[in-house]
């Protein structure tokens, strides 16, 4: 269903990872999301002919690549999944790139300006991060990241455990609610 608006003829181009790595996420507010960013690349395109790509997959990302991001809240480093979607609109220049999750903002004259932010508070919710990379008349890059289920991330998690075991001699008990 969110492909709807390329009914109306614009390329959609797609370059999905078989298998995708497995994320948490809620599938109602990941298609909430991909639709916001298709809507927002659509709207880029403006009349212009453009193209539109969705990709998707995993990425290792580091502390530098992170520093680029919103929500660059400390994340560690390691395989992330990724949905990317790349349009070959309008751009944006630097004032409105700081801008793009501002509630309320909006470059065009309709419309309340919630879609993208509702898309930061969704990946936000899924404790991911985004990247966006655009310059003005040259397109977007709007790259989602969200932790892969099944792999740790955490720094130091390992050393941690063990000098409090070490010390305290105490049991870990884990329990995985996977059928497998």
């Amino acid at each position: 269903s969110f492909l709807e608006p390329l009914a109306f003829g614009t390329p959609l181009d797609l370059d999905l990872a078989d298998p995708m790595p497995l994320v948490v996420a809620d599938a109602g507010q990941m298609r909430q999301m991909i639709s916001g960013f298709v809507t927002n690349a659509i709207e880029a395109l403006g009349e212009e002919e453009g193209r539109v790509r969705i990709a998707t997959g995993a990425m290792f990302c580091d502390a530098d690549y992170f520093s680029a991001t919103y929500l660059n809240e400390d994340f560690p480093e390691g395989m992330y999944a990724y949905v990317e979607v790349t349009d070959t609109g309008s751009g944006m220049d630097g004032e409105t790139l700081g801008k793009v999750f501002d509630p309320f903002f909006s470059t065009k004259f309709t419309g309340r300006g919630l879609g993208m932010a509702a898309v930061m508070g969704i990946i936000r919710s899924h404790l991911g991060a985004v990247k966006v990379e655009s310059e003005k008349y040259q397109g977007s890059t709007f790259t989602a990241l969200f932790p892969i289920q099944g792999v740790s991330l955490g720094r130091g998690a390992a050393e941690t455990v063990e000098e409090e075991s070490a010390s305290d001699e105490k049991t870990v008990l884990l329990v995985d609610d996977e059928a497998m």
